[in-house]
């Protein structure tokens, strides 16, 4: 039973490019108290927007600061931090504008609005997920992801074991709160009983 679950849940779930994080992503990798190992191991560069970096203020860990290892991501090339350029600011407009109901934060909004950069989107909000997948704006290419499925295929690349990537996430879960969308509650439920 267990090489089932090693073969079913380390996988690749994004695709090889660029990864665009929003804010709930990184604060949830802080939370695993590994954030520099995963996001290296995904073998490829993770954008953040100014906007949204902004949003990381507190690390979820009482007593710790998240400065030493978001200086650490942007040292090692795994995070860099880029501005909008106009277009994508108009973008970005129409995300944190609009009607109430559809209106998203500022961090959520530029990450949405640089995506077009990237193969692929971190978000973990299901407001956030439903427009990404909805909105014209967006490449309807693009991979949504969760941090769920971030950690998962960073631990598939780096050949790590289940038990390992399941620390990972029952820490971020613990020390950040991380949630996952609806669609990626059986992936939890079978990694937490692997």
């Amino acid at each position: 039973m267990q090489g089932r679950w090693c073969l079913t849940l380390l996988n690749d779930y994004l695709p090889r490019g660029i990864v665009v994080l929003d804010a709930s992503a990184l604060i949830n990798l802080l939370g695993c108290r590994e954030c520099v190992a995963v996001l290296e191991g995904l073998g490829t560069k993770c954008l953040m927007e100014e906007r949204t970096l902004k949003e990381v203020r507190t690390h979820p860990i009482p007593g710790c600061n998240h400065a030493e290892p978001v200086h650490a991501l942007l040292s090692s090339g795994a995070l860099e931090e880029i501005r909008m350029t106009d277009v994508e600011y108009e973008n970005y407009l129409t995300f944190v504008s609009g009607p109430l109901g559809a209106r998203l934060d500022d961090g959520e909004s530029a990450a949405l609005a640089i995506s077009g950069r990237a193969a692929s989107i971190v978000l973990d909000e299901r407001k956030a997920r439903r427009r990404a997948a909805s909105d014209a704006n967006v490449r309807q290419d693009l991979t949504i992801a969760s941090t769920l499925q971030l950690m998962l295929t960073s631990g598939h690349r780096q050949a790590w074991s289940v038990q390992k990537v399941r620390d990972l996430v029952v820490a971020a879960r613990l020390n950040a709160r991380m949630g996952v969308p609806k669609i990626d509650t059986a992936l939890l439920q079978e990694l937490l009983a692997s």
